[in-house]
This record gives structure tokens, sequence and C-alpha cells, in this order.
């Protein structure tokens, strides 16, 4: 499954007191992976992806109309990136996609709220909110075409959503105040983070109607893949991403000169993507290695990765890192 990057642009989290495993030593080497620009949806700047499913299926977001002017969800599929649309607003953008075809993400209304969404059959649904008027993102998708993300009104804090048949449910929170969910896989479980005192929060795990918290720190976790491994962003005198797995919490370790490491997405082989200072990574059997970077850009970022390995999220196309097109790393 995914990561969403909402979620981790979102929380700038702190962690503390967990029990966190040391990780075999990051490798500098690089892994036998090229860079495919997927180009945008007609401007010549930006575009960036954000999920690919099995099939390689890319979705993520791109300008539209005149430079700049709005950014629309976008569908990439064998070469062909097509346009979305919207909810009747300006700007929507994907988050997700399941081996289905199915694209879920958030959008401007036409009253001038943001929505939740499901695109399927070409048609994009409005999912609504947990209640009145408000705000809502989805998150995830799985394969199941259940859905997960974030939902609040402008006098409430955040909400942990699960959207299915139909009907948003609240998911509850940890200890009161705020949740927001991040990602979903095909067992129906659900990951995010939740608050603890009404500012900090902890990585939870929604199953079978309970919660239950991932760590005793701060911290916040961004996808699980179908086997139950979580990972996310975790902070220890650093900040650093962790492996969940089986009750154990390992800490991923960084690249050679980085200050940390955030995690984006994890595939169901455990291979898990994210990125430090200035450099996106993959990190397999305990070793992290860089992914390169479009050969005019001088930054990247990756966001998600499927079974076959494949990679997806955005890199720089001048020097100067003003812009930035959606790419696809394969082998």
């Amino acid at each position: 499954m995914t990561r969403t990057p909402f979620l981790t642009r979102l929380c700038v989290l702190a962690i503390a007191g967990a029990a966190i495993a040391v990780a075999t030593p990051a490798a500098a080497s690089r892994p036998a992976l090229h860079i495919v620009d997927l180009g945008t949806l007609g401007p010549p700047c930006c575009s960036t992806a954000t999920a690919i499913n099995n099939r390689g299926d890319v979705v993520g977001e791109s300008s539209v109309g005149p430079p700049m002017s709005a950014a629309h969800a976008f569908f990439w599929r064998a070469g062909q990136m097509t346009d979305l649309g919207t909810l009747g607003g300006n700007n929507s953008f994907a988050t997700d996609v399941n081996n289905r075809g199915e694209v879920v993400g958030y959008s401007d209304t036409a009253n001038g709220a943001m929505h939740a969404f499901l695109w399927r059959a070409g048609q994009m649904m409005d999912l609504g909110t947990l209640g009145g008027v408000g705000t809502s993102m989805a998150t995830a998708v799985n394969d199941r075409g259940e859905v997960t993300g974030i939902s609040f009104t402008p006098d409430s804090a955040p909400r942990a959503f699960l959207w299915r048949d139909g009907v948003m449910s609240d998911l509850g929170t940890f200890n009161g105040g705020f949740a927001r969910a991040a990602d979903i896989n095909n067992r129906g479980q659900v990951v995010g983070d939740s608050s603890v005192d009404g500012m900090n929060s902890v990585p939870v795990l929604w199953q079978r109607g309970t919660i239950t918290a991932l760590s005793e720190g701060f911290g916040g976790a961004v996808a699980i893949n179908d086997r139950g491994q979580v990972t996310g962003l975790s902070f220890d005198g650093f900040f650093g991403s962790f492996l969940w797995s089986a009750g154990r919490l390992t800490d991923l370790g960084s690249l050679p000169g980085a200050t940390f490491a955030q995690a984006t997405g994890i595939n169901n082989h455990g291979q898990i993507v994210g990125n430090t200072d200035f450099d996106p990574f993959l990190w397999q059997d305990g070793q992290m290695t860089a992914l390169p970077h479009l050969p005019s850009g001088p930054g990247a970022g990756a966001e998600d990765i499927n079974d076959r390995g494949q990679i997806v999220g955005g890199s720089s196309t001048d020097p100067s890192g003003g812009n930035s097109h959606a790419v696809l790393w394969t082998r």
C-alpha cells in the first residue's frame, strides 16, 4: 500500500521513550534503478507523483492552464497522463490508487470547501465529511474500495475516518483530541496518529473497532502493508523513520551525511521508501540506498513503492530547483 504525502508533510512529530532497535548502517551505493520523467498535464511546471499500484498506474497532481494557476489530480498509465478534474472548484490532489485503478484524494468544491473524493469509472465522487460544513481529505484506498482519511470542521480537531459502501465513520482517538488516518491495507487495518495530550501524537493502528498505540513515544505512522508491517516518522534526538513489525520498532537509520530520514511508503516485501535531507531513499534488508535525480535537477523526493519495486515521486528539472516533474524509478 501507499503512504500519504499529505500526512508526512502535515505532521511535525516528536518521539521520546520508544524502544527503537538499531538497523544495519546505511549503504552509500545506489540501487540499479533508472528515473523516468512522467511530464505534466501541459505547463512546463510542475507535477509530482504520490502513489503507484502493482499494475504500474501512477497518480499525483500537476499544474494546469497557465503556469501555476491551478493543480489537478492526474492518472498516468503507459505513458498517458489523464486529468481527473475537480469537484467543481479550482484544485484537486490525488493521494492513492488501488489495483482496480480507483483513485482517492481531495478537491475544492464549487462552494469553496475541500472534500475527499473517490474516482472510479471516469467519475469523481464527493465523499462528504463526518458531519456539517468542513473539510475532508482521503489519504488511501484499498482493493475493496474502502477509503480512509481525515475530516474536520472549522471548530473541531481533525478526526480519522473510514468510508465504506457510502458511509463515512469516525475511527475514534487514542486518548481524546485529534486523530489522522494515513493508510489502509487490504485487511482493513488503518494506521495514522492520534493525540495523547492535545498537542503531541503517537503512531496508532485501528483494527476491528479498536485503536492501539504502536509506540510509547511521540510519532506518526504513514503506511502499512498487507503483512501488517508499518512505517512512519519518529523523533528521538534526531528526526528519523521506523519499521514496526510484530510489535518491534526498528530505526531505519539514514544516508551518510544526512540528519534525518522520513519514510513515506512500504510494499508487501517490506521495502520502504522515503526522503533524507536532500535525497530520496530505498530501504531494504537493513540497507538504505539513495535514488537518482533527474540529470538537470539537484533534488528529488520519493512517495510510494509497489510490489514490483517501482517507486514514484518528484524530481527537480532545472539547476535552481524551482521546477519539478512527477517521476518513476524503475528497473
